[in-house]
């Protein structure tokens, strides 16, 4: 990120994908562009959660896809970090 290039940060949760793009201000609070959240319930592969169902995956790449589109618009660099329910799923790659 260079200067006052705008940084969007994504948070892919159990429940839901958050995105919070913002640009530094020199000497002050980071300049909120936009801010975004699509329930995608990752979490729901049955009683341990350790699977990824397809409905799920959708949801959230669907989601992801929109986020970059955003993103692209606010011509910002993207960082996007994903929960356990990701790290520690018997299918990681997805269904």
């Amino acid at each position: 990120m260079t200067g006052s290039q705008a940084l969007a940060a994504i948070d892919v949760g159990t429940n839901s994908v958050h995105m919070v793009i913002a640009r530094p201000v020199p000497g002050g609070s980071p300049e909120i562009l936009a801010r975004e959240r699509v329930p995608v319930r990752l979490g729901t592969g049955g009683d341990d959660m350790r699977r990824l169902m397809p409905d799920a995956v959708e949801r959230a790449v669907a989601a992801l896809v929109e986020f970059r589109h955003i993103a692209d618009a606010h011509e910002a660099d993207v960082v996007a970090v994903a929960t356990s329910a990701v790290r520690e799923a018997d299918n990681p790659q997805g269904p």
